[in-house]
């Protein structure tokens, strides 16, 4: 009986995201107000100053950002606008040196033979990550 209640805690919607996240998952954004204590007028003055920066960046000039991007990059620099800027444009040189990261795979690599013995699990932890099964 003990083990059914432990499995139903950890296949509870709360502890499993999918694997897909188009959005911040409300767990990312309740564990950021938690450690940087900012209000959210500050969090959008420095989203603005982080586009305001990246507007007048050569590298960057003429590319609309979606916002929830340049959020992404504010958490993980914990809202620091100059290690953001820093990461957008290490981004950019990257898509720019080597745009092949970005390309499409033309072929579905999970039906490749050589690719048979690692299967990717259909959702992710409660933390973002994702779990592989590799099977030897």
């Amino acid at each position: 009986m003990e083990n059914s209640t432990a499995t139903s805690e950890h296949s509870h919607d709360d502890d499993v995201l999918p694997l897909e996240i188009d959005y911040i998952p409300e767990c990312v954004r309740i564990k950021e107000d938690e450690e940087l204590y900012m209000s959210p007028e500050e969090k959008s003055n420095r989203l603005l100053e982080l586009i305001k920066l990246l507007e007048g960046n050569k590298s960057s000039k003429g590319i609309v950002f979606q916002q929830d991007l340049l959020q992404r990059f504010l958490i993980h620099s914990r809202y620091d606008v100059n290690k953001a800027f820093s990461r957008v444009r290490n981004y950019l040189t990257l898509f720019k040196n080597h745009n092949y990261f970005f390309q499409s795979i033309k072929f579905d690599f999970t039906e490749h033979p050589s690719s048979k013995f690692i299967t990717m699990l259909p959702h992710r932890c409660s933390d973002g990550s994702i779990t592989l099964l590799y099977e030897m």
